[in-house]
């Protein structure tokens, strides 16, 4: 996972290889909240190699610009199909609330950092550039229902 990554480099507007966020971004929660990476973290480490498709297929779905090909084809593989049960059974029923959850919180950190460092708005605005998107500000595009039941059904 990458939000422990984004979260650091959001905090603290600063460039962190994610290797060396996790045990620094896991200071800041507490042990069930940060359950959904260690969740996340275990499963990565404890599925069977994942499916990889041929040079050609991923050439040829690039030429036709259809890249929803790789998508079915990894969905309907075997190896696929094996990992995402071990991946509902292992992960749990509450873990898209457990995420839903630590982004939550995650958010409302870095919302309370910038409020406390908006104090001397010189300083804020150098310190961030020209960023103004970025995965813990409002959503810069609209997702529908449709996206986020399809990534439930992933879970459920």
């Amino acid at each position: 996972m990458i939000l422990p990554a984004l979260y650091l480099q959001r905090l603290h507007h600063a460039f962190r290889y994610k290797r060396d966020t996790f045990d620094e971004a896991k200071r800041d929660f507490t042990q069930d909240q940060w359950m959904p990476i260690d969740i996340a973290t275990y499963l990565r480490s404890s599925l069977p190699e994942r499916y990889r498709p041929s040079r050609q297929f991923v050439f040829i779905a690039g030429i036709c610009n259809k890249p929803g090909l790789l998508l079915k084809q990894a969905l309907t593989h075997g190896k696929s199909k094996q990992a995402l049960e071990l991946t509902r059974k292992m992960a749990g029923k509450s873990f898209v609330q457990q995420t839903s959850d630590l982004l939550h919180s995650m958010r409302t950190k870095i919302a309370d950092a910038d409020a406390f460092n908006r104090s001397d708005p010189e300083d804020f605005l150098c310190a961030m550039g020209d960023v103004k998107t970025g995965p813990f500000i409002d959503e810069p595009f609209k997702a529908t229902l449709a996206d986020y039941v399809d990534a439930k059904k992933l879970f459920n």
